[in-house]
């Protein structure tokens, strides 16, 4: 999921765990996931790949003057990105739980949600290429896979 690097976002909030990589692992594995997938599927983007929260990069740090050095955001959020037919692959998404970004609760502006998945999105353009996804995952969903564990 690429390089560790000193950068961590102020903007994009983690769940931890004790058991974090079963509870990761779990979620993989659930519905959500499979309504990613399903969510390229219908863009016809076969090839993603997901950011590390730890390394992603929040729209406000993208758009502002903080301090995020270009090498975070090449090596961990647009690594291995090539330009094929006009359309830059592959994509990367980060699942985040800020709904600012999404701008849910906000009436001034449009939140977009998949018509296919219902998936609450947003994205990057480099150009007219989408680069990097954000997805909304509801915390309570992640609270109740840790549960169902115990």
């Amino acid at each position: 999921m690429g390089e560790v690097s000193p950068h961590q976002s102020n903007h994009l909030p983690l769940l931890e765990f004790r058991d974090q990589q079963v509870v990761y692992d779990r979620l993989k594995e659930s519905r959500f996931y499979e309504k990613v997938d399903e969510f390229f599927g219908v863009r016809d983007v076969q090839h993603y790949s997901e950011v590390h929260p730890r390394d992603g990069v929040s729209p406000a740090e993208l758009s502002s003057s903080e301090s995020v050095s270009l090498s975070h955001v090449y090596n961990n959020v647009l690594s291995g990105m090539v330009k094929e037919e006009g359309t830059v692959k592959p994509t990367s998404f980060l699942i985040t739980f800020d709904q600012r970004v999404f701008n849910i609760n906000d009436e001034s502006r449009e939140t977009k949600r998949c018509s296919t998945t219902n998936i609450i999105y947003e994205h990057v353009l480099l150009g007219e290429s989408p680069v990097l996804y954000y997805f909304y995952l509801n915390p309570q969903y992640v609270i109740d896979i840790s549960r169902e564990l115990h």
